[in-house]
């Protein structure tokens, strides 16, 4: 398939497939969830729960239903993610290590990092996820935006930029509490309660991704009147 147009109607239907089963999933869990408080008790995180419901209503077959489902569902994805770092790296720094190596090497840290248990690895991962969700969202509306905006650079770096300190707050209040209580971090989640709308909802970005856009939009009509005007 060569034609952009093509690729762009077919790339809307299965992203609109996986809209509606993800959401139907997602919501299924979200469910079960609320509603299992009067069959199991309560646990640490949602994995220890989909366990003790799925023991709950479908004893030990159940549990070995989910654990079927969740490594089809996960292995897919581990694949996914190890083979693309792979290959990034292998034609970023092809004189270190070949693919195959990049590829050993990520399989083992994943499966070190797998045994810290959930707990952890979600306590390790928030602040990463909490810095990385933002950007990657301003950068998905501006690819969105690029027939509009022409991909102007001065857009992207004023958007990103305000972004990235913005998300820097995000990053600082999703650390343990063990960092948090250190008096500079307290100081910065301070000043974003404090000057960043939106914040406490983990939204405190959107205005100043906001702010930067409309800066680069102003920098690119400057720039291109100057150059009309030289010309």
């Amino acid at each position: 398939m060569k034609d952009p147009k093509r690729k762009a109607i077919e790339t809307c239907k299965s992203g609109l497939v996986c809209l509606v089963g993800m959401g139907l999933i997602y919501a299924s869990l979200a469910y079960m969830g609320a509603t299992s408080l009067g069959s199991v008790s309560r646990a640490d995180n949602g994995g220890i729960i989909m366990s003790m419901v799925s023991e709950h209503y479908f004893g030990f077959i159940g549990k070995v239903l989910l654990a079927a489902i969740v490594t089809v569902a996960c292995l897919k994805t581990a694949i996914g993610l190890i083979t693309s770092c792979s290959q990034m790296f292998s034609e970023m720094f092809p004189k270190s290590m070949s693919y195959n190596k990049y590829a050993f090497l990520f399989t083992a840290i994943s499966f070190i990092i797998a045994n810290f248990g959930l707990n952890k690895i979600i306590q390790l991962s928030l602040p990463v996820l909490m810095f990385l969700y933002p950007l990657a969202i301003v950068l998905i509306i501006l690819s969105l935006l690029a027939p509009i905006i022409n991909k102007e650079r001065h857009i992207y770096r004023s958007t990103i930029l305000l972004t990235i300190i913005a998300a820097t707050f995000d990053f600082c209040n999703a650390l343990p509490a063990t960092l948090k209580d250190s008096r500079i971090i307290k100081g910065i989640i301070d000043f974003a309660h404090k000057f960043l709308p939106g914040f406490d909802n983990g939204f405190g970005w959107i205005i100043p991704a906001l702010v930067g856009f409309i800066i680069g939009i102003i920098i690119w009509r400057i720039q291109a009147n100057a150059d009309s005007y030289n010309i």
